[in-house]
């Protein structure tokens, strides 16, 4: 990611965090997420950055064994979040990410990482014309780093407050903070941060009148930001591939989960039919049984009334044998008179 080649660190972030998503490895993820953030955020792509940071914070609350550096980690995708909300002039949600930051980084004694939040609060600030505010905290940052920052570090401090007093119309203390930082830095290296004192003297000899030592930072500006301006020229070409590859592995993704989805829809029509049928075969059962119990109870009451009308002819029998017999003389009187 550092040679600006924004494409390949994406790829290797994605195949990277395929890997730990498989495994379930959440730890991996949120560095892998964290580090997919990064890459968008310095290709310019702040809507991908933040969404990739957020799940980032979003893995690590579902990592079970915390090591000693995750809360660190975590804390830097909080400043990133307060970064690019600060960055769309929200600085509401920005302030609110920069909190949580600081509050890991306190724990943690971490000071240089305290001055960047530091120095953030003060661009809030400074951004809502809360002058004094800003002044505090620009000097609250520039004293650790002073103490803990490397010269990049320590330069960016005082061009932060040269441009402060350049924009509170005070060109003396802004010269002279934008040199007390000049001297940080090496002039063979046109960094942000060169670029940035360069412009804060000439625009500080301007005010001044003083067009002599203005037309000499004014040159180096020139050559220092025409320099850059190469580097940024090729970094925009590497966007513009980036984004047309991003775009085309988009459209294949898209393609591909359509599919899923057709072979999806297609496996569920077929449960469904599956399910109709068995349904029906339930239904036709039960109606059968049906059939058969009224059949049964049908059948058992017809025995029923047969075995009644049976009982009753032959009670009627034996009732109208009885009759007959105390009507006819008997037997032995029949005999006697055949005689």
């Amino acid at each position: 990611m550092e040679t600006g080649n924004y494409f390949n660190a994406i790829e290797s972030f994605n195949r990277t965090a395929a890997i730990f998503e498989k495994l379930n490895d959440y730890s991996g993820l949120n560095a892998a997420h964290a580090n997919l953030g990064n890459s968008y955020f310095y290709a310019g792509d702040l809507k991908k950055a933040l969404f990739y940071y957020n799940l980032a914070v979003s893995d690590y609350k579902k990592i079970k064994k915390l090591k000693p550096d995750s809360e660190i980690k975590l804390a830097n995708s909080y400043n990133s979040l307060g970064s690019i909300y600060c960055s769309q002039h929200d600085f509401v949600y920005g302030k609110t990410y920069f909190d949580l930051a600081y509050a890991i980084w306190a724990k943690h004694n971490d000071s240089l990482s305290l001055a960047c939040i530091l120095n953030n609060y003060a661009n809030i600030f400074f951004e809502t014309k809360k002058m004094d505010s800003a002044l505090h905290y620009f000097n609250k940052a520039l004293e650790l780093k002073l103490i803990h920052g490397n010269n990049f570090d320590k330069a960016d401090a005082y061009n932060n407050l040269a441009d402060y007093y350049m924009k509170n119309k005070n060109p003396v203390l802004g010269i002279e903070k934008a040199k007390m930082g000049f001297k940080y830095l090496d002039t063979a290296n046109y960094s942000r941060q060169l670029i940035t004192c360069y412009g804060s003297l000439t625009e500080g000899y301007h005010a001044l009148k003083d067009y002599r030592n203005e037309l000499k930072y004014y040159k180096l500006l020139k050559l220092s930001s025409d320099s850059l301006s190469n580097r940024v020229q090729q970094s925009q070409i590497t966007r513009l591939e980036l984004t047309h590859e991003f775009d085309r592995i988009h459209l294949s993704d898209s393609i591909k989960s359509m599919e899923e989805l057709k072979l999806k829809d297609a496996k569920i029509s077929e449960k469904k039919q599956q399910s109709y049928f068995l349904i029906f075969i339930l239904i036709l059962t039960v109606v059968a049984l049906s059939l058969i119990y009224s059949r049964f109870k049908l059948t058992n009451k017809q025995k029923q009334i047969i075995e009644q009308k049976n009982t009753e002819i032959t009670d009627s029998i034996k009732y109208a044998k009885k009759i007959q017999q105390s009507i006819l003389p008997n037997q032995k009187y029949i005999d006697r008179e055949i005689k």
